[in-house]
């Protein structure tokens, strides 16, 4: 994942791309996971609908970026795992749960943690007088 803005009040806009380090083709839908919280732990929640890849992506190539907008079904969500080659039906994670056999799974977790805009007023910044508005 490249980038994770705050949609809607209950969705994202993810740009993500995936890099096929090994021989064999990944084969064109091969589905991506979200979650709130790492799901080799106990305690995360899967988020919205599985992410598909949308072309093959041949051995030692990667592929272009992609934008894809997570309906994540609740607001304040600042922390997202991605999983690549799950289902999103095994929690705590446990790889492979897909036909898609791959020689490492090490490297199929990707976390971004506090990317929601928060709004911060410096009080310094700002006086208070009894009898004026202020525009």
């Amino acid at each position: 994942m490249t980038d994770i803005q705050c949609y809607q009040i209950n969705k994202l806009r993810i740009r993500l791309y995936f890099t096929n380090t090994g021989y064999d083709t990944i084969p064109k839908n091969t589905p991506v996971a979200f979650y709130d919280a790492d799901p080799r732990k106990p305690g995360a929640r899967r988020l919205g609908n599985l992410f598909y890849t949308p072309e093959d992506i041949p051995g030692k190539c990667a592929t272009v970026t992609y934008t894809y907008i997570l309906d994540a079904g609740r607001p304040n969500v600042d922390t997202l795992f991605a999983v690549f080659n799950d289902k999103g039906t095994t929690l705590p994670l446990a790889l492979p749960n897909t036909t898609v056999f791959e020689s490492n799974y090490g490297n199929n977790v990707s976390a971004h943690k506090n990317f929601q805009y928060h709004v911060r007023l410096n009080p310094a910044n700002y006086s208070i007088a009894p009898g004026k508005e202020s525009t």
